[in-house]
């Protein structure tokens, strides 16, 4: 019997323009700064990192290779298979906003994690999206040519555009959860 899969869609606007955010997510071992759970990121090879991370109280490791990489726009990666059964595909895609801003949508597949349900996955997810909006913002803002963040009404037209809902589905077709 296979694990289902899990496919979480969930985005942020950050003050930054996507050409500046994509440099910050395609050198991947930048990212441990930014993101709430991720300790370190080390490059492994071309387009291959290794990722050490605390979720949930458990320590966890797993590597990456690019499978896509769109200047500007998308990176699209998966987790080279290891000893366990986890496995995760996922891509990042970069939209810029009216403002100047920028729309970060993930999408993240996972499968092979017996006990991770899709709400605790969605905010695991919201939790780390969150913390690389306001440390991404900061960056770039603190980095020579940055650009102060102007984004309040546009987070708010982007969370409207959702009706306040992200998505979240399974392969089974759960229905989205609602944010709260």
């Amino acid at each position: 019997m296979t694990d289902p899969t899990v496919t979480l869609t969930r985005s942020v606007v950050v003050g930054a323009a996507p050409d500046r955010l994509f440099r910050l997510c395609e050198e991947a071992e930048s990212l441990a700064p930014l993101l709430a759970d991720v300790r370190s990121v080390e490059r492994t090879g071309d387009g291959r990192h290794r990722w050490w991370a605390e979720l949930e109280g458990s320590r966890l490791t797993w590597e990456t290779v690019a499978v896509t990489v769109e200047p500007t726009r998308r990176i699209a990666w998966r987790v080279r298979p290891g000893r366990d059964r986890r496995r995760f595909a996922g891509e990042v895609q970069f939209q810029p906003r009216p403002t100047g801003a920028t729309e970060v949508r993930l999408v993240l597949s996972c499968a092979g994690t017996p006990g991770l349900s899709v709400t605790d996955a969605a905010r695991i997810v919201d939790d780390n999206l969150e913390s690389f909006r306001t440390r991404a913002e900061s960056h770039v803002a603190a980095a020579p040519g940055g650009v102060e963040s102007r984004l309040d009404a546009d987070r708010a037209a982007s969370m409207a555009d959702e009706g306040g809902v992200a998505a979240a589905e399974t392969a089974g077709g759960t229905p989205p959860t609602k944010r709260g």
